[in-house]
């Protein structure tokens, strides 16, 4: 006779360890999630503060004219040396 029901065919010893998860793998599981969004957040707010100082230390080597430091400096675009090679001759003519 049917009765509609799902029949599980496993062992009792084997019922219900597929998918399910214990309350504390369930709870551990959650543990670990918020620990990895604190610090995913706590690596993009390093990241944001990183790139602040970089941008602050560049407009200072712009204003006070460390030449040296700024010409070196890969982040220096090609366009910003070239006018300041130009301005330096022009200066020295």
């Amino acid at each position: 006779m049917l009765t509609g029901r799902c029949v599980n065919p496993l062992p009792d010893s084997q019922k219900g360890r597929k998918g399910s998860i214990s309350r504390d793998g369930r709870e551990e599981m959650e543990e670990k999630k918020k620990l990895n969004e604190e610090k995913r957040w706590a690596r993009r707010k390093e990241k944001k503060v990183r790139k602040m100082n970089e941008k602050a230390e560049r407009e200072l080597e712009r204003e006070h004219g460390m030449e040296e430091g700024a010409a070196s400096s890969s982040k220096m675009s090609r366009r910003e040396r070239a006018k300041k090679e130009r301005k330096e001759r022009e200066e020295g003519h």
